[in-house]
């Protein structure tokens, strides 16, 4: 009874073995991956994962400069990264063409977002604010649609919009408190949306970029600007009193 016992029990461990050999075999990581640490990142780069089904979190992951360990990713559901004291680039995502939604949020010392060179598409809603060092978002140049809402806010080097030129189509754009903002001229491809807010941006005075759009578009509630260094309305714009 021992001896069958114990066969059992080899047999039962060496089915779990095979199972977990199969999961990182399928390059496959199953649920939410949370990163917290360098650590983290050099297990997933060990384990070779290619694909995350649920949401990749950079959480808090101090010590942490850039995501290189993750080069092997090709597929994730969503991305969220945030409050890394230390991150500076994006790279290690240069493998994601598209993503449900993608937030970027106080992460203190991010310089760029290279990395996302390969993303297209946010299928819902794209953050990118209080990122207080971000000065580029050159790394978005094949972006060219946001199905819901996409968040410009708070960033307080970027200058300006140079990277979204091939955005086309944006539900709704809210474009906030980025107080060094000057030029928005890349957004002139833009030809779907329902909605466009502009506030509080302290320097920002020329919306000539949007001229095509508004006047393909000249519904006085798709547009709104507040508390810029120039407020123009949808008649403003249509009159060619784009820019102060």
């Amino acid at each position: 009874m021992k001896k069958h016992f114990l066969i059992l029990l080899a047999l039962a461990l060496l089915s779990c073995n095979e199972d977990d050999d199969f999961n990182i075999s399928s390059g496959v990581f199953e649920g939410d991956y949370e990163i917290r640490s360098q650590e983290d990142i050099d297990s997933f780069a060990e384990n070779g994962y290619k694909e995350i089904d649920g949401t990749l979190v950079v959480n808090y992951a101090n010590g942490v400069e850039n995501l290189s360990g993750l080069s092997s990713l090709e597929k994730v559901d969503a991305i969220i990264i945030k409050y890394n004291a230390d991150l500076i680039s994006l790279e290690g995502l240069e493998n994601i063409s598209e993503v449900e939604f993608l937030n970027i949020s106080n992460n203190v010392d991010l310089i760029s977002l290279n990395g996302l060179n390969s993303l297209s598409n946010v299928e819902n809603s794209l953050r990118i604010e209080h990122n207080y060092d971000l000065n580029s978002l050159e790394a978005l140049n094949q972006l060219s649609e946001v199905g819901t809402q996409f968040f410009i806010a708070n960033n307080d080097a970027l200058t300006s919009f140079n990277g979204l030129e091939n955005l086309t189509s944006v539900y709704n754009l809210f474009v906030l408190e980025n107080v060094n903002l000057t030029d928005i001229s890349a957004i002139d491809n833009i030809n779907s949306s329902t909605g466009m807010d502009f506030s509080s941006n302290d320097l920002l005075y020329d919306f000539c970029a949007l001229s095509d759009f508004i006047a393909q578009n000249p519904d006085p509630h798709i547009f709104a600007a507040r508390f810029n260094a120039y407020n123009p309305t949808v008649e403003d714009i249509l009159n060619g009193d784009c820019a102060e």
